[in-house]
C-alpha cells in the first residue's frame, strides 16, 4: 500500500493522478484519496507513540486512525506501545481493532516481543486483551445469530450483558443492517429501541434503508423511516439511494412509499443516472408513471447525455417506451450528441423499438449534429432488419447505400 500510494513515474505522477485524467473514475480517485489519508494518519499515530505523545495518540485513535499501520521495520502502534510498557495505550489500541497477530519484519508479534524483552506484565496484559477480544467476538457472533433467528429474548440478554449493538462484521454491516437485509421488522424495531444507529453505513456506504429497499421489504422500509432513517441517504461508492435502488429493481410498492414520504426524484448517481434513468435501463415500466408524477423529468439528459426514452430504446424495452410516451416524453427530443431515440434504437439493432417509435410518429429523416440519420446508423452497422423497417417507412435508399459504403 505504501509503495503504491507514494511511488511516482518519471514525470512525477502518483497512482492518484491517473484516474483524474479520465471521466467516470471518481470512485477510484475517492478510494485512493481515502487510502492516502488513512496511511498518513497511521504514520502520524506511529510518530506520536514514538514521541510518547499520549494526547495526540489518543486523539488519533478516537478519530479512527489506522491502528495496524506498520513502519519501515514492520512495527505496529501496538508493538511500540508494548516496547514502552504502556498497558493503557495497548488496551486502547486493541479496543480500536489493533491486530494482535500482526508480525514485524523479523516475524515477531507484540506478545512475542514482550516475552523476549522480559516484559512479563505486558505479556499478561496482552494475553488478557486477546482473551477479552475473543469473548467479545463470540458474543457479537451470538447476537448476529439471535438477529438471524429473530430471537428477541436472546438479543435482549446479550445486549444487557454489554454486547455492542452497533458492532460491525467484516463488511462493516451492523446487526440492524442484517435485519434490514432479511426484512425482519420485529428485529429492526427491537434493535432501534435499544440504541442501534439507524443511519450507520457499511463499507460501501449503504444504510439499512437502502438494503431494505433493495430487498423489496416494504414493512422494513416503513419501520426504518419511522425510526428517522435518512430517506435520501446515498451510498459512497455510487451515490445510489433507496429510491434509486427501488427504481432499478422495479420494486413498485417500496418506490411508491418512498415517494409518498418525501424521497427526492431529482438526485443522480455519480455517473449521472437518476431514478427514472435506472428504471428505463432495467426495463421496469411499472415505476415510470409514479416517478414522473412526483416530478421526474422525462426529457432530462442524464447518463452519457441520454434521456430515459433513449435508454429504453437502446435496450428495446417497449413497455418502458410506451409508459414514457404516455406520460409526455417527446419523441423528437435530441440527446447530448444530437441523436434521437429512433437513432439510438437503430444503432442498437432494436427492430421492434424502431417500428414502435415510427408508429408513434418518430421522424425517419431527422439527423443529428453530424448529419447522421437512423437509416445511416442501421446501414453502417449492418442491421438489415432495422434497415428494412426504416426503408419501408420511406427512408432514402440513396442515403442507405452511401452510409453502407462500397461493396
Amino acid at each position: 500500500m505504501v509503495l503504491i500510494l507514494q511511488s511516482k513515474t518519471y514525470m512525477g505522477f502518483t497512482a492518484l493522478v491517473y484516474p483524474s485524467f479520465s471521466r467516470g473514475h471518481d470512485k477510484f480517485v475517492g478510494l485512493l484519496q481515502t487510502a492516502t489519508q488513512e496511511y498518513q494518519q497511521g504514520r502520524d499515530l506511529l510518530e506520536a507513540i514514538r514521541q510518547k505523545d499520549q494526547k495526540t495518540a489518543s486523539t488519533l485513535i478516537q478519530a479512527g486512525a489506522t491502528v495496524n499501520q506498520q513502519d519501515s521495520a514492520g512495527r505496529t502502534p501496538l508493538m511500540l506501545a508494548e516496547s514502552q510498557q504502556d498497558e493503557k495505550l495497548a488496551q486502547s489500541l486493541v479496543q480500536a481493532k489493533a491486530d494482535l497477530g500482526i508480525r514485524d519484519f523479523q516475524g515477531n508479534t507484540a506478545r512475542m516481543q514482550a516475552a523476549q524483552q522480559g516484559h512479563l506484565a505486558m505479556v499478561a496484559k496482552l494475553d488478557q486483551l486477546a482473551k477479552d477480544e475473543k469473548e467479545k467476538q463470540e458474543r457479537s457472533e451470538a447476537l448476529v445469530d439471535a438477529v438471524g433467528k429473530s430471537d428477541l429474548v436472546r438479543m435482549k440478554k446479550l445486549i444487557e450483558e454489554g454486547v455492542d449493538i452497533n458492532f460491525r462484521n467484516p463488511l462493516a454491516q451492523t446487526p440492524l443492517m442484517l435485519a434490514a437485509l432479511r426484512g425482519d421488522c420485529t428485529a429492526l424495531a427491537f434493535l432501534c429501541e435499544h440504541g442501534a444507529k439507524v443511519n450507520a453505513r457499511d463499507q460501501d456506504g449503504k444504510t439499512a434503508l437502502i438494503m431494505a429497499s433493495e430487498g423489496d421489504h416494504l414493512e422494513a422500509v416503513a419501520c426504518l423511516l419511522q425510526q428517522k432513517a435518512e430517506i435520501n441517504a446515498h451510498s459512497s461508492d455510487s451515490f445510489c439511494n433507496a429510491l434509486m435502488v427501488a427504481a432499478s429493481k422495479g420494486n413498485l410498492s417500496v418506490l411508491n412509499y418512498l415517494l409518498e414520504h418525501g424521497a427526492e426524484v431529482g438526485r443522480v448517481t455519480k455517473d449521472g443516472r437518476a431514478a427514472l434513468t435506472l428504471a428505463a435501463q432495467g426495463g421496469h415500466a411499472e415505476v415510470i408513471e409514479p416517478l414522473i408524477k412526483y416530478g421526474a423529468n422525462s426529457g432530462a439528459a442524464c447518463w452519457g447525455g441520454k434521456t430515459a426514452l433513449a435508454i429504453a430504446a437502446e435496450n428495446g424495452h417497449l413497455a418502458v417506451l410506451e409508459a414514457l410516451v404516455k406520460c409526455g416524453a417527446k419523441l423528437s427530443v435530441h440527446q447530448g450528441n444530437g441523436d434521437t431515440a429512433l437513432m439510438v434504437a437503430a444503432k442498437g439493432n432494436q427492430r421492434l423499438a424502431v417500428e414502435w417509435l415510427i408508429e408513434q410518429g418518430a421522424s425517419v429523416s431527422a439527423v443529428n449534429r453530424r448529419g447522421e440519420s437512423a437509416l445511416m446508423f442501421a446501414a453502417k452497422s449492418g442491421h438489415v432488419a432495422v434497415l428494412e423497417a426504416l426503408l419501408k417507412q420511406g427512408a432514402s435508399v440513396d442515403v442507405a447505400k452511401k452510409a453502407a459504403g462500397p461493396r
